[in-house]
């Protein structure tokens, strides 16, 4: 046996069908991926310039310096990439 209970006020809702909710979940991941993308090129682009000037800056690794200027100058231009990457997506929203 069911009690009856009073009309209770029914919270009031978005109406919002299928279609809304996925073009917003879209924009929302588009977004997120191209902070993402931003962030990544800032710390590759970063990684790049320690490892061009990690000997100025008072590190001593054991490392090859035609090789590290390598991978600086790679990571740099990796990092410039997602960077630009990730500011195309950001303003074509």
């Amino acid at each position: 046996m069911q009690k009856d209970f009073p009309n209770l006020p029914v919270p009031v809702f978005y109406s919002m069908d299928i279609r809304d909710f996925e073009e917003k979940q879209r924009k929302n991941f588009s977004r997120m991926h191209a902070i993402y993308d931003l962030s990544m090129g800032v710390l590759w682009a970063g990684v790049g310039i320690f490892f061009l000037f990690y000997r100025k800056l008072g590190f001593d690794f054991d490392f090859d310096p035609v090789l590290t200027s390598i991978f600086g100058g790679a990571s740099i231009l990796y990092g410039i990439f997602r960077f630009y990457r990730g500011y195309k997506k950001n303003t074509n929203r």
